[in-house]
C-alpha cells in the first residue's frame, strides 16, 4: 500500500511538473503576442509622427508624441515578459527621439525641432523593426 502511495505521490508531482512547463510555454506564446501586437500600435503611432500634418498644430503634436510615451512604455513592459528579449537600443533610440523633441512649447519650437525629431524617429523606427524581427519568426 505504501508502495502504490508513494508512487501515486511521485505520478501526481511529474504530472504537476508537466502542466507547469506546459504553462510556462503558453505564457511565453501569450507575451510574444502581446509584444508583437505592441511593436505593431507604436510603429503605427510613429508613421503619425512622420506625417507632415502633424507637425501643423502644437496640440496635435502633443497628442500623437503621447499616445507613442503610452505604446513605448507599454511595449517596454510587456518586452520584459519575453526571455531573450532586449530593448537596450529601443529604449536608447526612445531616450535620443525624446532629446529631439525636448520642451517642444510652441509652434515655433515644433518647426524649428522637425528635422531632428525626424532623424531621431527614423532611429527610433529601426530599432522597432529590430525588436519586431527578434519576436516575430521568420516566415
Amino acid at each position: 500500500m505504501k508502495k502504490i502511495t508513494a508512487m501515486l505521490l511521485v505520478a501526481l508531482i511529474a504530472f504537476a511538473g508537466v502542466a507547469a512547463l506546459a504553462g510556462c510555454g503558453s505564457s511565453q506564446t501569450q507575451a510574444k503576442t502581446n509584444l508583437s501586437t505592441d511593436v505593431k500600435n507604436l510603429t503605427s503611432s510613429m508613421t503619425d509622427l512622420v506625417d507632415p500634418n502633424t507637425y501643423q498644430s502644437l496640440d496635435t503634436f502633443k497628442t500623437t508624441w503621447n499616445k507613442i510615451t503610452t505604446q513605448y512604455n507599454k511595449t517596454v513592459a510587456d518586452a520584459k515578459k519575453v526571455k531573450n528579449v532586449q530593448v537596450s537600443k529601443l529604449s536608447s533610440s526612445y531616450d535620443a527621439l525624446k532629446k529631439a523633441i525636448g520642451n517642444v512649447s510652441s509652434n515655433q519650437s515644433l518647426q524649428a525641432k522637425i528635422s531632428g525629431i525626424l532623424l531621431a524617429g527614423e532611429s527610433f523606427l529601426a530599432a522597432i523593426d529590430n525588436l519586431n524581427t527578434a519576436v516575430t519568426p521568420s516566415k
